[in-house]
C-alpha cells in the first residue's frame, strides 16, 4: 500500500465531504429571511402600506388603522380606523421632519406625531372646486412649505402641492388649491425637489418641471435616451438619476441633459426609492436593488409574480405575497446572492475532490496503481499511434459541440432562470421546474404523448419489415423495381403537405373518409374526424397508411444476407414463414434496433403534426386529446414567450429520453 496516494485520497474524501456540508449550509442560508421584531400576527391579511422612518416601522391596514412599531418590536401607538373617522384602507404612508404622513381611500391625508401618534395636521386631496385626487404617491424635500401627492384625478392623473403650514382638523381637513394642481394626461414616476418643483415623467420618456409659482403649467425639460418611461426618479448631488422599465439606469444634469446610461439587464415594473438607492421589481417575479453609487444591481431576492414591495428604507424592505408579509434586512439581502455562488461553488469544489480522491484511491495498491498507469499509457499511445484519425475528427467535434452541445447546455442553464432575449436574464432557481410539475395539462398530455409512441414504433416496424419481405418475394424484379419506386416517392413529399393531404383531403368534412362512409351509408351526415375528441387521436394514428417508410432500411439488410444461408434453410425444409422468423428477424435486429431508436426520439419530439391539427392552438389540442409534452413546450416559448418555462420542460424530455435509451441499449445489449 503507497502512503502518499493513501493520505492524499483520505484528505481528498474529506474535502468532499467538507464542501458538500458547506454547500448544503449555504443552499440552506440563501434561503433566509429577515425577522420583523414586532408581533403583526394581529395584522396578517389585512396589511395595505408599511413605512419605516428613524427606527420606527409603521403599517397601515385595510380597515384604517395606522400603527407604531419600536426598536425593539413594542408598540408605540395606534389609531384605528374608527377614531379617526372612517375605516378607509391606507393608500400611501411617508415622513418627513418627524412627521408621519397617511393618504387614506377617503382622499384624507393625515398628519401623525412620529413618536407619540399625536395628530398634528389633517388634509384632503380634493380641489377646492370638488374634483378628488386618489392619492398613489407621496413626496417631501427637506426644508420645504410643501409637500406633493400624485393619483387618479376624474379621468387623467395630477401631482398636487399642499401648504405643510395650513391646518386642518379631522372635520375640516385642508384641501388643495386649485392653482396647485398639476392636471397631465399620465405620470410613471414623479420626485419633489429643490423646495418647489415637482418633476415627472411619462409614458414616452419625456419629463416635465411643474414649479410653485405656476403649477398648473407642467414644461418639457427633458427626456430619456431610450425613450422608454421611467420607473423611479431620485435628485442626486450632480442632478437627476432615473431607471426605466428596460432596466436602463439615466444620470442628468441640472439642465436635464443626458449625461450617461448604463444598462443593468434587469427588466423593471415597479421601483420606489431606498434612501439614496433604487429597490425594484421584475415583471416576472424578483426584487432586486440598485446602488445609484456604483450604478449596478447589488443584490437580487426570487419572489412570486404578483410579489409587492410594501415599503424601502436604507435598512429594510419588505414584500407583500398572498397574505403573507416577508422581511429582509438590506445586509442579508446582499449576502443572499454572495451565498448562492458559495454553494454553487463549495458543490463543484466537492465534486472535483470526489473524482481526484477516486483517482488516488485507485493509485493505493501497486497493483492498481500499476493497471491505472498502463490504462492512461495505453490510451495515450493508441491516440499518438492514430493521431490523424483523431485530429481529422476535431472539426466534426467542434460542429457537434457548436450547434448540439452548447444548446443542450445552454437550455439547461435556461431552465434555472428568468430569461428574455434583449430584455432580462437573471436566476431564479427551481422556480420553472416548481411551475412545471404544478402544470396539469403538461402531465396529462404524457398519455396521447405514449399512445402516439407505442403507435409509431408499431408502424415503424411490422409494416415495413412485412413489405420488405413480399417485395423480395417477388419473382419479377421488373415489378418489384416499380413497386419499389412507387412507394418510395411519397416519401420525398413534405411532411407538413402530406399532413394537410390527410387532414383535409381525407379526414376532411368533405374528404375521403366521409364520401366512402356516404356510400355505405345514404343517411351518413359529413363528420370532421379531426374536430371531434373522440375521433381525433385514432384518426391522426392513420396518417401515412401503410406505413412502409422505412421498407428500404429493411429490405437493404435482408438483400445483403448470405445467398449461401437461403440455400442451407432451402434444403432443410425452412418454410417462407419460418425463415423469416428463424433467420431473417435475428440477422437484421442492428437494423431493428436503430429504427426502434430514432423512431423513439423522434415520437416524443414530434408535436407538428398535432400543432397543425390545432392549428396552433394548445388548449384546443388538449380538448382534443392530442397535446403532447413537445406541443406544450414549443407553445410556451412560441406563444407565451417563456424561455425558462419552456427549458424545464425541455430538461423533463432529455431526462425521459435518456433514461428509456440507456434502458433500451442495456435490454438489448443483454439479448445480443
Amino acid at each position: 500500500i503507497k502512503r502518499a496516494p493513501l493520505i492524499s485520497a483520505i484528505v481528498l474524501f474529506a474535502l468532499f465531504v467538507a464542501g458538500a456540508a458547506a454547500s448544503g449550509v449555504f443552499f440552506v442560508l440563501k434561503n433566509s429571511k429577515s425577522e420583523f421584531t414586532a408581533d403583526l400576527s394581529a395584522y396578517e391579511g389585512t396589511i395595505e402600506q408599511m413605512y419605516e422612518y428613524e427606527g420606527i416601522s409603521y403599517l397601515g391596514t385595510k380597515d384604517g388603522t395606522v400603527a407604531a412599531f419600536g426598536g425593539d418590536g413594542g408598540e408605540l401607538w395606534k389609531k384605528t380606523g374608527a377614531q379617526l373617522g372612517d375605516q378607509a384602507s391606507v393608500r400611501v404612508i411617508s415622513a418627513a421632519e418627524e412627521t408621519i404622513y397617511v393618504a387614506f381611500s377617503n382622499f384624507k391625508i393625515i398628519a401623525f406625531d412620529g413618536t407619540t401618534g399625536e395628530i398634528r395636521n389633517v388634509y384632503v386631496a380634493r380641489s377646492e372646486s370638488g374634483v378628488q385626487i386618489v392619492p398613489s404617491a407621496m413626496e417631501f424635500c427637506e426644508g420645504a412649505d410643501w409637500f406633493a401627492l400624485s393619483g387618479a384625478y376624474g379621468q387623467r392623473n395630477a401631482i398636487a402641492l399642499f401648504d405643510k403650514n395650513a391646518q386642518g382638523t379631522l372635520e375640516e381637513p385642508v384641501p388643495v388649491r386649485d392653482d396647485m394642481i398639476c392636471e397631465v394626461a399620465n405620470i410613471e414616476c414623479f420626485t419633489f425637489a429643490d423646495g418647489d418643483s415637482a418633476y415627472y415623467a411619462n409614458t414616452t420618456g419625456r419629463i416635465y418641471r411643474a414649479s410653485a409659482d405656476s403649477f398648473t403649467e407642467a414644461k418639457l425639460v427633458g427626456k430619456t435616451a431610450t425613450g422608454k418611461s421611467l420607473k423611479a426618479i431620485s435628485r442626486t448631488k450632480e442632478g437627476f438619476i432615473g431607471v426605466d422599465k428596460s432596466g436602463v439606469l439615466h444620470t442628468f444634469d441640472e439642465a436635464w441633459e443626458t449625461t450617461g446610461s448604463k444598462e443593468l439587464g434587469m427588466e423593471v415594473s415597479t421601483a420606489i426609492k431606498s434612501g439614496d438607492d433604487f429597490i425594484c421589481k421584475a415583471p416576472k417575479g424578483g426584487v432586486f436593488l440598485i446602488d445609484v453609487g456604483t450604478q449596478s444591481v447589488s443584490f437580487s431576492v426570487s419572489t412570486d409574480d404578483d410579489a409587492l414591495i410594501l415599503f424601502s428604507s436604507p435598512q429594510m424592505f419588505a414584500i407583500s405575497s398572498g397574505g403573507e408579509v416577508v422581511f429582509y434586512d438590506v445586509q442579508l439581502a446582499g449576502r443572499l446572492g454572495l451565498y448562492t455562488a458559495l454553494a454553487w461553488g463549495m458543490l463543484g469544489a466537492a465534486a472535483a475532490a470526489r473524482i481526484a480522491a477516486v483517482c488516488c484511491a485507485f493509485n493505493v495498491r501497486q497493483s492498481s496503481s500499476e493497471r491505472f498507469v498502463r490504462a492512461f499509457a495505453g490510451a495515450g499511445k493508441a491516440f499518438w499511434k492514430h493521431r490523424l484519425v483523431y485530429f481529422s475528427l476535431i472539426p466534426v467535434i467542434v460542429v457537434i459541440g457548436i450547434f448540439c452541445y452548447v444548446p443542450m447546455v445552454w437550455s439547461i442553464i435556461l431552465s434555472f432562470c428568468d430569461y428574455l432575449p434583449g430584455e432580462h436574464s437573471y436566476w431564479i432557481g427551481f422556480e420553472n421546474f416548481s411551475k412545471v410539475i404544478a402544470t396539469q395539462s403538461f402531465w396529462q398530455s404524457c398519455i396521447p404523448m405514449l399512445i402516439f409512441l407505442l403507435t409509431d414504433l408499431a408502424k415503424a416496424l411490422i409494416p415495413p419489415i412485412i413489405f420488405a419481405e413480399c417485395l423480395i418475394a417477388i419473382r419479377r424484379k421488373g415489378f418489384s423495381f416499380w413497386t419499389r419506386c412507387l412507394l418510395f416517392i411519397p416519401g420525398i413529399l413534405p411532411g407538413v403537405a402530406t399532413t394537410l393531404l390527410w387532414m383535409n383531403g381525407i379526414f376532411g368534412e368533405y374528404g375521403l373518409a366521409n364520401q366512402i362512409a356516404a356510400l355505405f351509408d345514404p343517411d351518413w351526415v359529413s363528420l370532421n374526424f379531426l374536430a371531434n375528441s373522440s375521433t381525433t387521436l385514432p384518426s391522426m394514428i392513420m396518417f401515412g397508411l401503410p406505413w412502409v417508410g422505412s421498407y428500404l432500411i429493411f429490405y437493404g439488410a435482408i438483400m445483403g444476407l448470405p445467398s449461401s444461408m437461403y440455400e442451407a434453410a432451402r434444403l432443410d425444409g425452412c418454410g417462407w414463414f419460418k425463415r423469416i422468423f428463424r433467420l431473417d428477424l435475428p440477422l437484421i435486429l442492428p437494423q431493428i434496433k436503430y429504427i426502434i431508436i430514432t423512431t423513439f426520439i423522434a415520437s416524443v419530439q414530434s408535436y407538428t403534426n398535432m400543432y397543425i391539427v390545432a392549428n396552433g392552438d394548445l388548449p384546443w389540442a388538449n380538448q382534443l386529446g392530442i397535446s403532447t409534452p413537445a406541443f406544450h413546450m414549443y407553445y410556451e416559448l412560441m406563444h407565451n414567450m417563456n424561455y425558462g418555462t419552456a427549458s424545464a420542460m425541455g430538461v423533463f424530455l432529455f431526462l425521459f429520453l435518456l433514461v428509456a435509451t440507456v434502458i433500451n441499449f442495456r435490454m438489448q445489449s443483454d439479448q445480443s
